[in-house]
């Protein structure tokens, strides 16, 4: 009886609690630091989902206070475009959590990294991947940095990458599948790794 009270109280203190936090404010976007325009009033903290359903379509300004912050998810969902902008340099990381995707960009969706954020993709575990999947289309702006290069992350892209910044990740980690990425460059300035499909910009 002691051992099993004794397991129950250390699983407790060792398990990570996962809440969905699900975009509310308006269609247009808004500021992530208002807690009004999330799902309860409350403001993501450390190992939320965050959440931004169909239908939103602007900038979200001030991410996470100015503060970086660790996501057990992102996802943007059905036909959604958002921006995410900050009023300095800070990096939003999405860390394996419980859902199938813990980084997701449905079709038909985009997530722009705009002025002064990042965003990477934090190691897994090797029963545990950090999943990422981008059917819609991921755009990182010029000075900004999507990072897949941690281990034992798996990121399928089935949509599109446009890259005038940085993307950090090897054909084991950042797996295109149909998708491609674009860069305003020739072509020839790049070094092709297996799977990836280039597609300069004009």
């Amino acid at each position: 009886m002691k051992i099993l009270s004794i397991l129950s109280l250390y699983l407790l203190f060792v398990s990570k609690t996962y809440t969905q936090n699900i975009w509310d404010g308006a269609a247009a976007g808004g500021s992530w630091a208002v807690a009004a325009n999330w799902n309860g009033d409350i403001l993501p903290t450390t190992n939320d989902i965050v959440i931004f359903p169909t239908g939103i379509s602007g900038t979200i300004s001030n991410v996470n206070g100015g503060n970086n912050i660790t996501l057990g998810g992102l996802i943007i969902q059905g036909n959604s475009n958002i921006t995410f902008t900050n009023s300095s340099n800070k990096t939003l990381t999405v860390a394996n959590g419980s859902g199938v995707n813990d980084f997701s960009i449905e079709t038909g969706a985009s997530l722009t990294l705009g002025s002064n954020v990042d965003l990477t993709l934090a190691a897994g575990t090797t029963t545990n991947h950090t999943i990422g999947n981008i059917s819609g289309t991921l755009v990182i702006n010029t000075g900004r940095t999507f990072d897949s290069n941690n281990g034992n992350i798996t990121t399928t892209v089935n949509g599109t990458i446009q890259n005038e910044g940085s993307v950090a990740g090897n054909a084991a980690r950042l797996f295109f599948s149909n998708g491609l990425i674009s860069m305003p460059a020739p072509v020839e300035a790049f070094q092709l790794l297996p799977g990836i499909h280039l597609q300069p910009t004009e």
